[in-house]
């Protein structure tokens, strides 16, 4: 009980970081599968529209179009419009699925706004960071850390109190979001060791994996 003190709280280590091949995969559950959801692919725009110009006339079924009630399904397809009107005031005579040829739907057009320069901005120095390292990850090549609280030492990462880094895949004198590493981690598998034995209290000590850089940036 009571306050820890920063000059108190000792320090941990991280050391032996390794990315190493393959990864453990729970085994998939027996029976069917709970939950399941499956996506269907939309089919793409046919690309036709209407001809008001065009005369409608009467579609005769085809196949098992009137039991799948295809007319009121298929409003465009190849080159004709199809209007179900089930023999009220059809559009077409005693007809129940009328059709009319369609048209090609043009491109749109882009506005003028749209296609005005945009206005350039000049971007902001990024701040000014202290790197460390190399930081040696095994399966990796060279990193940087910048942050504060700690230091570098080959495959061996000292943790202060109050600590904070982040990994680069380049030694710069600038926070650059784009030198960010990245950890590819699909079918694979990162292992490091932790020594506690160093900390004397008001320990939290983490290790995250986020996408970076953040939108926009």
């Amino acid at each position: 009980a009571g306050v820890c003190p920063g000059d108190a709280a000792g320090h941990a280590t991280i050391s032996n970081i390794e990315v190493t091949e393959g990864a453990e995969v729970a085994p998939e559950p027996s029976g069917p599968s709970q939950g399941a959801i499956t996506t269907a692919t939309p089919a793409p725009p046919s690309g036709w529209v209407s001809n008001l110009g065009a005369p409608w006339l009467c579609h005769h079924y085809v196949g098992n179009q009137q039991e799948t009630q295809w007319c009121q399904a298929s409003p465009f397809e190849d080159g004709w419009e199809f209007k179900y009107t089930g023999g009220v005031e059809s559009l077409c005579g005693p007809c129940w699925c009328c059709k009319r040829q369609a048209m090609l739907a043009e491109a749109p057009t882009m506005p003028e706004w749209a296609l005005a320069p945009v206005p350039t901005t000049t971007k902001a120095p990024e701040p000014a960071v202290a790197m460390q390292g190399p930081l040696l990850i095994g399966g990796m090549p060279k990193t940087y850390l910048a942050g504060t609280g700690g230091g570098v030492e080959g495959a061996r990462l000292t943790v202060k109190h109050n600590a904070g880094w982040t990994v680069f895949a380049e030694r710069e004198d600038s926070w650059e979001p784009a030198n960010i590493q990245e950890f590819l981690l699909l079918g694979k598998t990162i292992v490091y060791t932790v020594d506690l034995s160093k900390v004397d209290c008001a320990c939290n000590l983490a290790v995250y994996l986020i996408s970076m850089p953040a939108v926009d940036m």
